[in-house]
């Protein structure tokens, strides 16, 4: 048998129902004042109980005396999981819903109802119920946060808009994928760099104590380039002064195998030093055979440092990339200009001549030289990536240069 349905409230209903509504908070009010506030316990075993506690000043709680609508129930403090007050508004909310019939109207009036005693949800939960009998109800549209796209005549909210528009939630905000993927990016990095620096510290301790080994072989099998942030410190001369340690990390470095990891290196080979930890970065620099490292030392023959020139021509040499020979050839001898200052330039002298006439000159003087530097190293490289030694005559390395590039311009097969 169908159940018959139910009529929206008439003008007196509702006046009854505000009534009734009165009566509920007063009644409330009066339970408040009494102490009485009305919980819903979880238990161990899953169910729930709802009712008021009446030993609530209790402590430390040993029990829970609850009165509920069957009677007074008295539980051990292990038998409750979780114990939450449920609110007056809430308590009027449940008493008075059922006055309210099951139609557009009536859920709609329901939903006002909880608005004006601070219940969101529940507010929310009505609104929704008045849309699936009124898909068009405007009230709650826009309650809901609904507006009319009028170039399709559909209702949608401005969330559902950014998705359909390629945006993704994310952390508060609405971006495109794209973006989503890059801030993912950056913050595993940074997660991932967090992490490095505690590891390679607590391995660099252990360096210099009794695991001191454990700690070297830790650190021989750092694979991740993320862990590079943590290592550069280590290879710098001007952060880390025992250079056995530098060597160490110039090998845990070359281990992680990225152009980064590369790029350290060869920082390493112009600047520390030390031979032994130059002669190092040269070999492990060496075995990567990376394009970039080439391009990076030929730029530095050019350099006006003759330290960098030969220590750029050494690595090139162990690298034995033939693309260098020329640039090589160049930077055979180079001429240098070298500015040296004597005294102190803050010094002040003042003279008097015989014929009575002063004058005064400063402390310093700055003398500029122009040197000529064969470079010994790049001469030690060309020998080692030609299998020619024409020693210091530029002339005869440029003109078999030339020689054998118009060669290989003839036939371009040869040597293969």
């Amino acid at each position: 048998m169908k159940a018959p349905e139910r009529k929206a409230p008439s003008r007196w209903g509702k006046t009854i129902a505000g009534l009734t509504c009165l009566g509920l908070w007063m009644s409330v009010a009066v339970a408040a004042d009494a102490g009485e506030r009305t919980y819903r316990f979880k238990l161990t075993s899953g169910g729930e109980l709802r009712g008021t506690l009446q030993n609530e000043n209790e402590s430390p709680r040993e029990r829970y005396i609850i009165k509920t609508e069957l009677g007074v129930l008295t539980l051990d403090r292990e038998q409750i999981v979780e114990k939450n007050l449920i609110s007056d508004a809430r308590l009027a909310y449940e008493n008075v819903r059922e006055n309210y019939p099951d139609t557009a109207e009536g859920q709609w009036e329901l939903a006002e109802w909880c608005r004006d005693n601070f219940l969101p949800n529940e507010r929310r939960e009505h609104a929704q119920r008045v849309l699936e009998h009124d898909p068009d109800h405007k009230p709650a549209r826009g309650m809901l946060g609904f507006f009319l796209d009028r170039s399709n005549g559909r209702w949608i909210t401005p969330d559902q808009l950014r998705r359909e528009q390629g945006y993704v939630r994310y952390n508060g905000e609405w971006l495109l994928q794209q973006q989503v993927d890059l801030r993912e990016e950056r913050r595993i990095a940074e997660e991932s760099r967090v992490y490095w620096v505690r590891q390679v510290a607590q391995l660099h301790r252990m360096l210099t104590g009794r695991r001191s080994e454990a700690g070297r072989v830790g650190l021989l099998q750092i694979k991740d380039p993320a862990a590079l942030y943590a290592l550069e410190p280590h290879i710098r001369f001007d952060k880390e002064e025992d250079p056995r340690v530098r060597e160490l990390y110039v090998q845990v470095v070359s281990s992680v195998g990225t152009s980064a990891a590369v790029g350290l290196l060869s920082k390493v080979i112009l600047m520390d030093p030390s031979d032994e930890v130059r002669h190092r970065a040269i070999q492990e620099v060496a075995k990567h055979k990376d394009p970039k490292t080439t391009r990076f030392f030929v730029q530095q023959l050019t350099a006006n440092k003759n330290e960098d020139i030969n220590r750029a021509a050494a690595a090139l040499s162990a690298i034995g990339d033939p693309s260098a020979v020329g640039t090589l050839i160049n930077s055979l001898i180079t001429t240098h200009i070298e500015t040296k200052t004597e005294g102190n330039p803050d010094q002040i002298t003042t003279t008097m001549g015989s014929n009575g006439v002063s004058g005064m000159t400063t402390g310093s003087k700055t003398e500029t030289r122009v040197r000529t530097r064969k470079n010994e190293d790049v001469r030690n490289a060309l020998i080692n990536l030609t299998g020619k030694n024409f020693g210091w005559d530029m002339d005869l390395w440029k003109a078999w240069f030339a020689a054998e590039t118009r060669t290989a311009i003839v036939n371009p097969r040869r040597g293969r």
